[in-house]
């Protein structure tokens, strides 16, 4: 098993300390990073065989409809792990968040429960209403209006994100990873099932389906496990489902991490509907091929920040939030230069790979793959800017960044497809990135880390615990 901080962590120097917190985030961030390569080579088999089995125009279906899910998923539900990390031991972690305060845990992680099943059922009804509306108006829904419907019913069972916040206040990002593999490793076996056998284009969707589904209901019954197995199953099921906020400024707080999330997530998704919507299902699938190509960077960054935000939490809980600003600039740099080495990588073998990967329909996406990991590489620096302005209370600020950066992005792309054709939208994805970059170090910049935990320990909302 893996544990947090130990008490022994509490009364240790601050140079003990820092170390401490160097180890776990390299341990962690290395653990995720790792299951992340390794599903990320599931992935991009899945989705070779899924593109070698299908036509161009049935892959750009397939992947639009599944850029559908992600978008509702991730926009209208909230990141409720962050909460659960926030406030259920007043941002302590590992086993000093067990023993904490066990009633006030029950009460966090069953309010993100609640909420994580309330706004599923409101994302799928959003989803379900916004598909039915433009059916007759966007040709590719159209097309896909047979099979969307049923495929939207992964939105209702996408309700994982307050298990996330158990296993990672206890530390178990061992559980993390492995659930993380499940998905792209169930999806390259049965597409390369459906492939092997020249099944159709509904066994195909039936695959991706089937797999996004176990992804998310194993991960709700390894927070349950976990919450059992250290006594604290009781604490949370003692009571009704509620909404009402366990603690001062739970509401504000997922309220703004929600809008947040939701402008990363229109940032991620919303490339694949532009590209079906501007260019049809043809030009979707090459666009989401290159995608895939840069999304391993993603994936990596988006574990990196999940381990470093309990982290932040604890340091600033510390009033050691002077110390925040170097591992922010530490992590971004080595995400930046994995990135810069993948694109260097890639732009020599891009065409050669996909053609051999994808077929000779797919070879025209090296190039915009390449735009598409600068955009990542970029993207990646400036991720771990994201969980510390959390910790830190600056989630305003950080939405105004994102937003900033969506604008730019959706301009850019509609605008570049018309002027410079296919590649056009990857400059777009570079621009908008840059933007993200600049707005970013702009906040950071401005606030006084030093003072973070002083901050939040007078604001009048803060969590008794914290305070």
């Amino acid at each position: 098993m893996v544990n947090g901080a130990s008490s022994e962590d509490a009364g240790a120097p601050a140079a003990g300390r820092a170390k401490g917190v160097g180890r776990r985030v390299r341990r962690n961030a290395g653990m995720m990073l790792a299951a992340k390569i390794l599903g990320g080579a599931a992935a991009l088999a899945g989705l070779g065989f899924a593109a070698r089995g299908l036509t161009t125009e049935e892959f750009g279906l397939l992947v639009f409809m599944h850029a559908c899910v992600l978008f509702f998923s991730k926009v209208a539900t909230f990141d409720s792990w962050l909460a659960v990390v926030r406030y259920a031991a007043g941002g302590l972690t590992g086993e000093e968040a067990a023993r904490a305060n066990a009633a006030q845990l029950g009460r966090v992680v069953r309010f993100c429960a609640t909420l994580d099943l309330v706004a599923a059922v409101g994302a799928f009804a959003a989803a379900t209403l916004a598909a039915w509306a433009l059916a007759g108006a966007v040709d590719i829904l159209d097309r896909a209006s047979p099979h969307v419907f049923g495929y939207l019913v992964l939105i209702l069972l996408n309700q994982k994100s307050a298990s996330l916040g158990v296993l990672r206040l206890f530390d178990r990002y061992d559980l993390v990873a492995l659930n993380s593999l499940i998905l792209p490793f169930v999806r390259a076996g049965g597409c390369g099932a459906a492939w092997a056998v020249g099944a159709p284009f509904e066994a195909f969707v039936a695959t991706w389906f089937l797999s996004s589904a176990l992804n998310y209901l194993v991960l709700p019954a390894l927070g349950i496990r976990e919450l059992v197995r250290r006594g604290l199953w009781a604490a949370v099921a003692g009571g009704r489902p509620s909404l009402a906020a366990p603690a001062p400024g739970m509401w504000r707080f997922v309220a703004m991490t929600n809008v947040n999330r939701g402008l990363a997530a229109a940032a991620a998704q919303a490339p694949v509907l532009l590209a079906g919507g501007v260019g049809g299902a043809g030009y979707a699938a090459l666009f989401r091929v290159a995608q895939e190509v840069a999304i391993i960077l993603g994936k990596g960054t988006a574990m990196v920040d999940r381990v470093i935000y309990p982290e932040f939490t604890n340091l600033i809980a510390r009033n050691e939030g002077a110390r925040v600003p170097r591992f922010v600039l530490l992590c971004a740099g080595a995400l930046m230069a994995i990135g810069a080495a993948v694109g260097v990588g890639f732009w020599f073998v891009g065409p050669a790979v996909l053609t051999a990967w994808m077929g000779p329909a797919y070879a025209d996406a090296s190039l915009l793959a390449v735009l598409l990991i600068v955009a990542a590489a970029i993207e990646a620096a400036v991720a771990p800017a994201f969980p510390a302005f959390y910790a830190a209370d600056l989630v305003g600020r950080a939405i105004l960044a994102r937003a900033a950066s969506l604008v730019v992005t959706v301009v850019g792309f509609v605008v570049l497809y018309g002027a410079m054709g296919p590649v056009g939208p990857g400059a777009a994805m570079i621009i908008g990135t840059l933007a993200l970059l600049a707005a970013t170090a702009w906040v950071a910049a401005r606030h006084d880390w030093a003072s973070s935990a002083a901050a939040e320990a007078e604001r009048p909302d803060a969590p008794a615990a914290r305070s």
